[in-house]
């Protein structure tokens, strides 16, 4: 349900752009990257949970992040702050997640920037030869679902509360 849940929310930023009309025309591509955004993340997430050796999330946590760097300062200089302010987040991120979730130790945070990183990172890299639009709406999608599912957010239990609810009042009210 968790996964669920993080896909669901992963698709809200869209969503709301969409009905605030700041989209309008490409709409769809919005939907599309963020869906396949979400399958990324999927993959990415279950590939670290299973297979978290150390090497393999020293180069994913600090291998990835120069790499990205580079690539922004080079491709597009004047996104570096906008880099360095999504670095400080995936890092809170990263951390917040590994709090909430219970799995605070070296590997915890280690697997949750690795995640975080490795995302990102395929995302700018392929997203720009495809668009700026896909690029953008990908990385809201990713945001979205790394806060969701890192913490352990499930909105859909949470929902499943508000019938039951519903129901306990309306027979209060009939009696």
């Amino acid at each position: 349900m968790k996964d669920l849940s993080a896909g669901i929310v992963a698709l809200v930023p869209a969503f709301i752009l969409w009905r605030l009309g700041a989209i309008t025309d490409d709409a769809y591509l919005y939907f599309i990257s963020g869906a396949g955004a979400v399958v990324l993340c999927l993959l990415v997430y279950y590939l670290l949970a299973k297979w978290h050796h150390g090497g393999v999330l020293v180069f994913l946590t600090l291998g990835i992040p120069p790499m990205g760097y580079i690539f922004v300062a080079v491709r597009y200089p004047v996104f570096i702050p906008l880099f360095l302010v999504a670095a400080v987040i995936v890092l809170l991120t990263a951390l917040t997640g590994a709090m909430i979730s219970d799995t605070w130790s070296w590997e915890g945070i280690g697997i949750n920037l690795a995640f975080m990183t490795t995302v990102t990172f395929v995302i700018i890299a392929f997203g720009f030869s495809l668009g700026v639009v896909w690029v953008e709406s990908a990385l809201m999608a990713t945001g979205a679902f790394a806060i969701t599912r890192l913490c352990e957010v499930d909105l859909l239990s949470w929902l499943a509360l508000f019938p039951r609810r519903i129901y306990q009042g309306l027979e209060n009210l009939w009696r």
